[in-house]
């Protein structure tokens, strides 16, 4: 069971998050339209680091917001997508436990369905291959490039993290830097080195929101 879970509907006056999703500003603008008849839910709850929210149409996930430090926030985070969706709790319960595991320190898999339709060939390589590493282990960009049979294309595979819908159930906190750098993270370095730490067994190193 989830600790405490609540949907709120949206309210005036809030401004978009920075850190919403692992994917720039730039990148969520192409994910923006919702149509109607997509059967899309969405859920904003709280979660050990904070509140996170989750968005899914019938074809899968479609959105997930990293933890932020309120309801509000996260409800902005997914103001641009909410058309015509409903608010359903339940619907998320079973992906909110393996959440809350997850933030708890405990290795979790999750394979969960995706809704990629909007996502390029080349993101959805991308995706999938960081998808395949472990829980606790670390990549570098370059053999994810290689991974799909890209090397070199080292930058358009940052890129392609960069516009992540759904950090955690796509990992791309867990590629770094060759030299042994974080590299980026737009959900920021404190909660991608937040996630590491977790991940290597320190949970006592989680970022509270």
């Amino acid at each position: 069971m989830v600790p405490l879970s609540l949907t709120l509907p949206l309210q005036g006056g809030e401004d978009m998050g920075t850190d919403c999703f692992g994917a720039s500003p730039l990148a969520m603008t192409k994910w923006g339209s919702v149509v109607l008849n997509e059967s899309l839910r969405y859920a904003v709850a709280r979660l050990a680091p904070g509140w996170v929210g989750l968005l899914s149409s019938s074809k899968g996930l479609r959105r997930l917001v990293l933890p932020q430090s309120s309801a509000g926030q996260v409800r902005s985070c997914l103001r641009s997508y909410l058309d015509g969706a409903i608010a359903d709790v339940p619907y998320f319960e079973a992906l909110l436990s393996r959440l809350a595991a997850y933030f708890e320190g405990r290795a979790v898999s999750f394979v969960d369905r995706l809704d990629l339709d909007k996502a390029s060939v080349f993101q959805v390589q991308v995706w999938e291959a960081v998808r395949g590493i472990p829980y606790g282990e670390t990549r570098g960009y370059a053999w994810v490039a290689e991974r799909i049979g890209h090397p070199g294309a080292t930058r358009a595979t940052g890129q392609a993290l960069a516009a992540n819908p759904a950090p955690i159930i796509v990992p791309c906190h867990r590629v770094i830097r060759s030299g042994g750098g974080l590299g980026g993270f737009s959900g920021g370095q404190s909660m991608k080195e937040s996630l590491l730490k977790l991940e290597g067994g320190s949970p006592g190193g989680l970022l509270l929101l």
